[in-house]
């Protein structure tokens, strides 16, 4: 049933198309100059510091992994601002490490939804998995490394599932981060998707994504104003299956992607489908991290995971 209309859902409604008019405007320029609506500091500053990490670790003598593999693959990501790879563990450690993880997401003191109900979230996946730091291998690690040129740390891991929506346009109406958008983050960060379940596809709620250089294009052209609000060419550009890719597999496949750079967006799984993934959030860094203890060490917790529990209460 819809709600009436109020003089204060009125307001609220102009207010929100005002403020969203103001970020477009007020983003122009660093969209022109750096081809993402990631922002000025995200772009300037994320920059700076990798220069600046770079060099610390030349300083200390360190060198990037040498391996041919590590390094077309870094080429290949720096170039298009992803790659998906195949699983990097055996069969039977993935199926062992996914059925451990669907029994937490049935245990609702270890999960929280999100408020629309259209997503699942571990509050403490590495807590109550630590099998799942296998899936970060150490041709994972040199990959990224060869791509920053000196060493990295995670800041975030987290697991959840997408769910199927009924009745929604998925490319206007935002539930998980189904509409196309750049992440608001540093763009020096980088983002490791891995696949929960097997099958995986466009219709059960693969990742969609436009490359570095298709994405840059249409932010410098000016036809992505702001997420919320979009031309319908635009929106018909952004959804176009011709020039899409998607991240779609079987449980253990892989996706390194830098999503300040690349313009995507979740789809909405089909009914009686759903998708589930874990992510490594990762960023440079001049310590000689290593996949055998520190680079697990400090990570913060994930305070917006657990913001949303404690709203749940």
């Amino acid at each position: 049933m819809q709600r009436p209309m109020t003089m204060k859902r009125l307001f609220g409604g102009v207010l929100r198309r005002v403020r969203t008019a103001a970020e477009g405007v007020g983003s122009v320029g660093p969209k022109l100059w750096y081809g993402n609506s990631a922002g000025l500091r995200n772009n300037w500053g994320a920059k700076a510091e990798l220069r600046r990490l770079r060099g610390r670790w030349r300083e200390a003598g360190r060198l990037v992994p040498s391996s041919s593999n590590a390094a077309v693959n870094a080429a290949s990501l720096l170039e298009s601002g992803f790659i998906c790879l195949p699983r990097q563990l055996a069969l039977s450690e993935i199926e062992r490490i996914c059925r451990r993880i669907s029994d937490i997401l049935q245990a609702e003191a270890s999960t929280v939804s999100s408020p629309n109900g259209a997503s699942r979230y571990i509050l403490d996946p590495l807590g109550e998995a630590p099998e799942l730091r296998s899936f970060l291998t150490e041709s994972i690690s040199q990959t990224i490394q060869s791509y920053y040129g000196c060493g990295f740390r995670i800041e975030n891991v987290r697991i959840w599932q997408n769910f199927h929506v009924p009745g929604v346009d998925q490319d206007s109406d935002d539930r998980f981060s189904n509409t196309f958008h750049h992440d608001n983050c540093p763009v020096n960060g980088l983002r490791v998707f891995v696949l929960l379940n097997d099958g995986v596809t466009r219709e059960t709620g693969a990742l969609r994504l436009h490359d570095r250089s298709t994405s840059e294009r249409l932010i410098r052209s000016l036809g992505y104003f702001h997420r919320n609000m979009l031309r319908p060419r635009t929106r018909r550009f952004l959804s176009d299956k011709s020039r899409l890719h998607y991240f779609e597999g079987d449980a253990g496949a892989i996706c390194i992607c830098n999503t300040q750079q690349c313009l995507h967006a979740a789809s909405i799984p089909k009914v009686g489908t759903m998708r589930g993934i874990l992510q490594f959030e990762v960023y440079p860094s001049a310590d000689d991290n290593n996949l055998a203890g520190a680079v697990w060490e400090n990570i913060p917790p994930d305070f917006e995971v657990l913001e949303m529990r404690a709203k749940s209460k």
